[in-house]
């Protein structure tokens, strides 16, 4: 028998308020014409606000993409100088650091970084992602899951209660993209090892030519937060 537990949804949340630099505002290099893009999403349920920073070229430190990120926001897309790059989250206004990525980034490329939670609610991490970058058809969508919860068990995705989409998603996984028919669709969490549904997901509408992340976080109830739940992202447009 399955067991509804939790439904709790926000869909595409963007915040702008709290943004800082757009663009780099030490670049040097003239000849620099092609730019990576990045956003920044706070879907660690442990933290309160959060500051996303970006390791300079010149050298001079970590300096502010956004201030007081709060859980469930996204900001961007920003310009970056491709290459080998480190970012780096903070507890808002202080010197506190909890989380640091390097990763490459490519030039007409947009990627990700998402705080999350790792193993324990007081442990969060950075994961790095490439977002989609090719067209879609007319008349579908893309979409893909990610696992950022601490505590929930390794689940499966599917649609319509019936139509089975992801078979197993682990903790900090990422799946591919799925491209699907665009309308609204009802996605329901389950344990894989159980069956027992997790989560139903209110109905969100995928809409033509759109690309999505949906990120699922919060706690199943071992550690205090917001309890497990599903975030849509838009990312075509912004």
């Amino acid at each position: 028998m399955k067991v509804k537990y939790w439904n709790v949804f926000l869909s595409g949340i963007i915040l702008t308020g709290f943004l800082f630099t757009g663009c780099e505002d030490n670049i040097t290099n003239d000849e620099i014409t092609e730019y990576a893009q990045v956003r920044f999403i706070h879907s660690a349920a442990s933290e309160g606000y959060l500051d996303f920073t970006y390791y300079a070229l010149d050298g001079s430190g970590f300096q502010p993409s956004v201030y007081d990120a709060v859980y469930g926001g996204q900001y961007g897309y920003y310009t970056f100088v491709p290459g080998t790059r480190t970012f780096k989250a903070y507890l808002s206004n202080t010197n506190i650091g909890v989380a640091e990525i390097t990763s490459d980034i490519t030039a007409d490329h947009k990627y990700s970084v998402i705080a999350v939670d790792f193993e324990a609610a007081v442990d969060p991490n950075l994961l790095m992602v490439q977002d989609n970058s090719t067209n879609i058809d007319e008349g579908l969508s893309r979409i893909r899951f990610i696992h950022a919860s601490a505590d929930a068990p390794v689940f499966g995705i599917n649609y319509s209660d019936t139509v089975s989409l992801v078979e197993e998603l682990e903790p900090l996984e990422v799946s591919e993209y799925y491209d699907l028919i665009a309308g609204t669709y009802d996605f329901i969490t389950f344990d894989a090892a159980t069956d027992t549904t997790i989560l139903d997901v209110d109905p969100v509408t995928l809409l033509s030519g759109n690309a999505y992340t949906m990120i699922f976080s919060g706690s199943t109830g071992e550690f205090p937060g917001p309890v497990f739940n599903a975030i849509l992202y838009q990312e075509t447009g912004l």
